[in-house]
């Protein structure tokens, strides 16, 4: 099976409970680095999607973080993309229709 995912963008396609299982798996550091290279609208979503305390706890990392250097969004991004990549292929997420 092909990814459906080729930036991390893409990610969008995910729907609410699959974004939401997602984002579990995902370790707080690397979800604020890979979330300070992510557009507006993406890092939003994202966000909402979380308990309250984990969005707060995540916005608060990135403000500490600040702007991250280039390799480190991009190795936060490719990880992030790998662990939904893997979840779409065994079934634990879906995309929404459309």
């Amino acid at each position: 099976m092909a990814t459906p995912f080729r930036t991390f963008e893409d990610l969008d396609i995910i729907d609410e409970p699959g974004l939401q299982a997602l984002l579990r798996q995902i370790e707080g550091d690397q979800l604020a680095t890979a979330l300070a290279g992510a557009s507006e609208s993406l890092r939003e979503r994202m966000l909402r999607n979380m308990a309250g305390r984990a969005a707060q706890s995540i916005r608060e990392a990135m403000a500490e973080i600040g702007q991250p250097h280039y390799r480190a969004v991009d190795g936060a991004q490719g990880a992030v993309l790998a662990r939904a990549t893997q979840m779409v292929e065994i079934g634990l997420i879906a995309l929404r229709a459309g």
